[in-house]
């Protein structure tokens, strides 16, 4: 990730769903900042990722990953 550009600012496990649907509830969330969509990209289709990306599949139930814009400014 972090050859990529990619920089973690927050990893966390949810303790209690306060709004939403149960069947959302997250084990685990990571969020990572990208100087640019194309280096996410870039990295998961490098050859190093696509070796362990398996791993990813394997060991998980559900996953989501989102590619978030900056909200606008308010005020």
């Amino acid at each position: 990730m972090q050859r990529f550009g990619g920089k973690g600012l927050f990893a966390g496990q949810p303790s209690e769903l306060l709004l939403g649907d149960k069947a959302y509830d997250w084990d685990l969330m990571v969020l990572v900042e990208w100087p640019k969509r194309r280096n996410l990209l870039d990295m998961t289709t490098s050859a190093e990722y696509q070796a362990v990306s398996h791993l990813r599949g394997d060991s998980l139930v559900r996953s989501v990953l989102y590619a978030i814009d900056p909200a606008p400014t308010i005020g």
